[in-house]
């Protein structure tokens, strides 16, 4: 068993996207378009004011790939070319308990609790396909370069041959072109937890996460004579869990060690030891807790005895979530040996929490939602000749799904830490009858659902969130089931909806650009926060270069292989490798100079003199992190238009009391998004 599924991709030839916008195939992804690759290449040593033979990738090349595309990620739908063997294992243990007792003539009473105790532990290769190699003698090279670049800064080639050696075990495959990779547990590298060597890139990830829960209820019913009854009861649910998420790769670590051993120059801790930046991926799910309490009840009257009947209900509903956790990357140099993160933040004295006064080691965050929501249904028995019985009903309901937390979100990424709850009013009119003495029921239900808030999910800067949108639902929906005989059975169910998003704009995260013209895509290169991020300029009138073109900004960008169209025809006018991030000071100052610009400029006043914003001109909801697509009128996911199954059996009578029922089912569904 496997955690993920298959990875569909058509790979894009220029690497700012990785996998093309408009198609899926079993291509396999540009990894020169991945965080891991852009860090280990040879643009970003250069952009960072390094020696470009640090690097081990060209991004302004193709990668190698070693294998044809059939074996790296194979055409059956079923299949996939792993690293290693996944390994998941799960745990479920779940008790109940129903206990009902009499109370009076006209009271009955039910309680029912719950235990459940869930844990998962999953380890997969992280893409699922056969890793780019590295270039022949790239690591050899790279170590006589870090070592060369020591001794220059240092003035001092036999202090440079003698902090290697701190280095020694990343660099012990470069007779044989490898790296090693991390594995999970302390700190990776760092602590000296390694992983197999490779001469590819490889990745891994794992996730593991434990919850249990407690609920109970208790409901009293009336049992009156007369037109009117009730049901009052109250719900109480505590949960508690953790969940973590790790990634390891051999290029992830690779760029950290290098800027640890440089870095480490100017700190005595590290000349002692050496120094690493920790390429370690790690969200951090310390804490998530759930406490949900409701109060609520029904009142039943029958207007017409036997005929007309009204249902009356409602509920409070307050829930209470918070959660403890943290991301951590990158979060600075520490010395080799430190054996775990919180080692590594205590010597950093790390702030995971920059809302709160202080130094947090985790960030917390705390909601409470307290809604009301209820029901009204009447149920009308009318007395028909051409049927046994029917009932036609009528009912509207409010209902209520509460918020809550996106995972981890790492800082600077602009993404909220929560969403909204979410919540429908559904409205429904149906009729249920039996006919033919008895042997055919027939049930037609039409219905309409307007969603405020509806959860979706979607991935924003490599962030797994919850975002709210606005949606519609309406259709209809029948059922047959028909027994001729006390052997025959045929049914037939079919279904037609209809749906609709709301006024809601969301960026397309496959496709930021959202398919203009007047836009680049950019990938960052640049070693520092929003590296591997994907941001977009917009050109101003006039403007008809790209930033690799213009003799100023050329130094921040540079084109992808193919050219800065590389992706023209599939939906995606231009694009760039860049600077997704702020220049600022020495970054800065040079360009500013050759512009004609007061030194006192920004970032911001640099592009605009150059024809370009990081703010849509014609519309100020599109920033740097894309287009805003309108969805108004778009079906939703998973709704398909039309769906229809029919089934049939028969049972044969066998002696001895025994039967066997042969059974046949078809169903179709419509095309759905």
């Amino acid at each position: 068993k496997m955690r993920s599924r298959k990875q569909l991709c058509t790979t894009d030839p220029t690497g700012t996207l990785g996998c093309l916008p408009d198609s899926l195939t079993t291509g396999v992804i540009n990894l020169n378009s991945t965080l891991a690759t852009i860090a280990s290449s040879r643009q970003a040593m250069t952009l960072a004011g390094l020696p470009a033979t640090l690097g081990l990738f060209n991004l302004a090349t193709q990668p190698t790939l070693p294998a044809p595309l059939d074996v790296l990620n194979p055409p059956d739908l079923r299949k996939v070319n792993t690293d290693f063997a996944p390994i998941y294992h799960a745990h479920d243990e779940f008790l109940a308990l129903n206990a009902k007792q009499k109370l009076a003539d006209w009271l009955d009473a039910t309680f029912v609790a719950g235990y459940d105790y869930h844990a998962t532990f999953s380890q997969e290769s992280y893409n699922n396909v056969g890793g780019q190699p590295f270039a022949p003698g790239a690591i050899a090279t790279a170590q006589a370069t870090l070592q060369g670049t020591i001794a220059f800064l240092t003035g001092s080639p036999a202090f440079a041959s003698a902090y290697m050696q701190h280095y020694a075990p990343y660099f012990a495959g470069a007779a044989t072109n490898s790296l090693p990779v991390s594995a999970i547990g302390g700190l990776g590298l760092t602590s000296g937890n390694y992983g197999p060597f490779s001469d590819v890139v490889t990745a891994s990830d794992q996730s593991d996460e434990y919850s249990q829960q407690y609920s109970a209820e208790l409901r009293f019913a009336s049992n009156f004579q007369g037109p009117l009854n009730f049901l009052l009861a109250g719900y109480y649910l505590a949960a508690q869990g953790t969940g973590d998420y790790y990634i390891v790769a051999n290029t992830f670590d690779y760029p950290f060690v290098i800027l640890g051993a440089l870095s480490g120059l100017a700190n005595p801790d590290c000349l002692a030891v050496g120094c690493i930046n920790p390429g370690y991926y790690h969200n951090d799910g310390t804490r998530n807790t759930l406490t949900s309490k409701a109060i609520f009840g029904e009142i039943y009257y029958d207007i017409i005895p036997d005929d007309l009947k009204l249902t009356i209900g409602a509920r409070y509903t307050n829930d209470h979530k918070d959660q403890i956790g943290r991301i951590f990357i990158f979060p600075g140099n520490v010395p080799i040996g430190t054996p775990s993160e919180s080692a590594a933040l205590d010597y950093l004295n790390a702030d995971a929490d920059a809302a709160t006064p202080g130094t947090q080691r985790y960030q917390f965050n705390e909601v409470t939602y307290s809604k009301w929501t209820g029901r009204a249904v009447l149920n009308w028995t009318p007395k028909v000749d051409f049927t046994d019985q029917t009932t036609i009903y009528a009912s509207y309901a409010r209902g209520y799904k509460a918020g809550g937390f996106n995972p981890g979100i790492q800082p600077g990424l602009g993404i909220p830490p929560s969403y909204d709850p979410e919540s429908i009013d559904a409205y429904e009119l149906g009729t249920k009858n039996i006919l033919m003495d008895a042997t055919l029921q027939a049930n037609l239900t039409g219905f309409y659902y307007n969603y405020d808030s509806l959860q979706v999910s979607a991935i924003v800067q490599n962030t797994s969130v919850n975002q709210n949108i606005s949606a519609k639902i309406w259709g209809v929906e029948g059922e047959l089931l028909w027994a001729p005989t006390t052997n025959w059975q045929f049914n037939l169910n079919f279904g037609h909806t209809d749906s609709s998003i709301g006024n809601v704009a969301l960026i397309d995260q496959r496709n930021p650009t959202g398919g203009r013209s007047d836009t680049v895509l950019i990938k960052d290169s640049v070693l520092g926060a929003s590296i591997g991020q994907n941001c977009v300029l917009y050109m101003l009138p006039g403007t008809t270069t790209t930033p690799d073109q213009d003799p100023i900004l050329g130094s921040y960008y540079f084109a992808p292989p193919g050219g800065a169209s590389g992706l023209a025809g599939h939906g995606v006018a231009h694009a760039n490798y860049g600077w997704c991030g702020t220049p600022t000071g020495a970054a800065l100052t040079p360009a500013l100079t050759a512009a004609g610009l007061p030194l006192t400029d920004t970032w911001d006043d640099l592009l605009a003199a150059r024809g370009y914003a990081r703010t849509d001109p014609t519309n100020p909801l599109n920033k740097s992190d894309g287009v805003h697509v309108p969805l108004s009128g778009n079906q939703l996911q998973n709704a398909p238009p039309w769906n229809i199954s029919i089934g049939a059996q028969y049972k044969f009578d066998l002696d001895g009391g025994y039967s066997i029922t042969p059974r046949v089912d078809f169903y179709w569904q419509a095309d759905m998004w």
